[in-house]
């Protein structure tokens, strides 16, 4: 490989450069002083910016996105309204979702809900049992394991926080659903691009509590849509948006 240097700026205005072009001539991975960065990320909302923190004359390269966003915005004024999703399910095809939600308390009551009472309240459950609950509070071997059996499953639903955003292989999912808005549009698009990576669109379901959060949906879904359509940031959430990198 050719050398990678990168270069940070510190506080005294010196561009210190970092060793790995003589850590990898010592491995024998680079023998030359010619060297081009690559440098690759999932989400960067001020692309020139970090670009020049890690490389000199960093030339950004933005591909725009090419799926489309299907959005279904629907109140939520009970957890009636989730379990009513639910068992649309099998009629719709959908065998794997993931549900975004607000807090621990609020993902632990939410699968709660659909799981059975007693024999007169029966489980709304096309999952087969798999339910799983994602968050940060949970032990870390629960977590990797959630994770690993979530990821493997073919049918399942996994309600989390913000944990599930990016970095976890949870495998195709067919519906994300969002139990109220994120805090910003970067959530949102990591929220909505965890769905549907194997086709030209992605849908999730909006659920709404109150006219602020369905007019909060609203924006969002402009923004988003903004984003794919005139790249106006470098958000690269799979193919949803804006994949970038930059190179010297």
């Amino acid at each position: 490989m050719s050398c990678i240097l990168i270069w940070l700026k510190s506080e005294s205005g010196v561009s210190p450069s970092f060793p790995l072009r003589s850590n990898a001539q010592e491995r024998g991975d680079n023998d030359s002083d010619n060297m081009q960065v690559i440098a690759l990320s999932a989400t960067i909302p001020k692309p020139s910016e970090t670009a020049s923190r890690y490389c000199v004359n960093a030339r950004i390269i933005r591909v725009e996105g090419k799926r489309r966003i299907n959005a279904e915005l629907r109140q939520m004024a009970s957890l009636a309204d989730l379990r009513t999703l639910i068992s649309e399910f099998r009629e719709r095809g959908i065998r794997k979702a993931l549900v975004f939600c607000g807090s621990r308390a609020e993902s632990e009551e939410l699968a709660d809900s659909i799981k059975p009472r007693s024999e007169k309240t029966p489980a709304v459950d096309p999952f087969g049992g798999n339910i799983f609950v994602h968050h940060g509070s949970l032990d870390r071997k629960l977590r990797l394991e959630t994770e690993a059996r979530f990821g493997e499953a073919t049918i399942g639903i996994c309600f989390a926080t913000s944990t599930l955003e990016l970095g976890v292989d949870i495998g195709d999912i067919h519906l994300v659903i969002l139990a109220g808005p994120p805090l910003s549009v970067g959530s949102f698009l990591q929220r909505i691009g965890r769905g549907n990576r194997r086709t030209n669109r992605t849908s999730v379901v909006c659920f709404y509590r109150s006219p602020r959060e369905r007019h909060l949906f609203n924006v969002l879904l402009d923004c988003a849509e903004a984003v794919c359509r005139t790249n106006l940031f470098t958000f690269s959430v799979h193919p949803l948006s804006c994949s970038s990198f930059f190179h010297i």
